[in-house]
């Protein structure tokens, strides 16, 4: 049986922007080219406006959809230590016997003799370059740390912090900005910035000539640098991808039939800014279906308790009723 599903098209839409714009009540593919590329602006400009929307009234931050919010996990990975190095000479090429560098050797430290180096590039299985020629006599033993994992390409952005899984005691991976994490980084004086990772900042990644992706990209660094495989899980503000040819249909849109109106109402108060930019009247009616939408995001995504009041505030005695896990849990995680 074919699934009852309300969720809007993108031809849906787009025909509704064609008939406010007054193009006529035909379909899309009857629009010539300059209606078409006005009809598409609007889509696109709707759609980013659904997806990032104004605060409402009284509040002073935007609402953040949670099916925009994807969960997943993320393994560091151990120290690479397999096998001995040596260089030609003078080289800034460490070549390696008796292993395999690992797929993600560039963009790693090097360690030798307690001394660390930038690895440039990965130029083989048994090949990395650095960034400082040296010279290695065969049989330099080495130590290989990972510095950074690169994150989903659709990652716009964290939700918390990552969470080590399986139950560990281990602390967070707090996420702090660059300036807090390069402070805490270098003011360590336990030498090798090693072990179980505690921090964590976001940071994007630079193209081959030194400026950034388009569309930008991110990465993870970590501190210290982990010393095993962790497994975390975290979530994250994913980016939508608006299909190349958005003339023809590619499924339903974000939101489904939840948020379907609230969508393309932020389209036609799009259209009407374009048609009139001092008449509001449909970006009221967005405003009123984002008030509605956002209520609808909350209470279905909202936990019904928050777990126990430990800090005592709301009794006099304290410490009658012991526990030993004052963790608040939301189905059973």
């Amino acid at each position: 049986m074919a699934e009852f599903d309300l969720s809007p098209k993108p031809s849906d839409v787009k025909l509704e922007i064609s008939r406010f714009l007054q193009f006529g009540r035909g379909a899309y593919g009857s629009l010539n080219a300059d209606q078409a590329a006005e009809v598409d602006a609007c889509f696109e400009r709707g759609l980013r406006l659904f997806l990032n929307p104004p605060p409402l009234p009284g509040e002073k931050h935007s609402h953040t959809w949670t099916f925009l919010r994807p969960t997943t996990t993320l393994t560091t990975s151990a120290n690479y230590e397999t096998g001995t190095v040596s260089t030609s000479g003078s080289s800034t090429t460490i070549t390696l016997a008796g292993g395999t560098y690992p797929t993600w050797a560039a963009g790693a430290i090097i360690v030798i003799d307690s001394t660390e180096y930038d690895v440039i590039t990965r130029s083989g299985d048994t090949a990395i370059v650095i960034d400082t020629a040296l010279t290695l006599s065969a049989g330099t033993e080495y130590s290989l740390e990972r510095h950074s994992y690169t994150l989903p390409d659709n990652f716009g952005g964290m939700v918390g912090n990552f969470i080590y899984r399986g139950g560990r005691t281990y602390p967070r991976g707090e996420v702090v900005n660059t300036s807090t994490f390069e402070r805490t980084r270098f003011a360590s004086e336990s030498g090798r910035q090693i072990g179980t990772p505690s921090l964590a900042s976001i940071e994007p990644i630079d193209s081959t000539d030194g400026t950034p992706d388009l569309p930008p990209r991110f990465k993870v660094v970590f501190y210290p640098r982990s010393n095993a495989v962790y497994e975390m899980y975290y979530t994250y503000i994913a980016n939508i991808a608006i299909p190349a040819n958005i003339g023809s249909d590619h499924g339903g849109l974000p939101g489904g039939q939840q948020h379907g109106e609230t969508l393309i109402s932020a389209c036609l108060a799009i259209a009407e800014e374009i048609m009139d930019e001092k008449t509001t009247v449909k970006m009221q009616q967005f405003m009123s279906r984002l008030a509605g939408s956002v209520s609808i995001d909350r209470r279905i995504h909202s936990p019904g308790n928050l777990g126990q009041n430990r800090d005592e505030s709301d009794r006099l005695e304290i410490g009658r009723h012991p526990r030993s896990d004052y963790n608040v849990k939301y189905t059973g995680a």
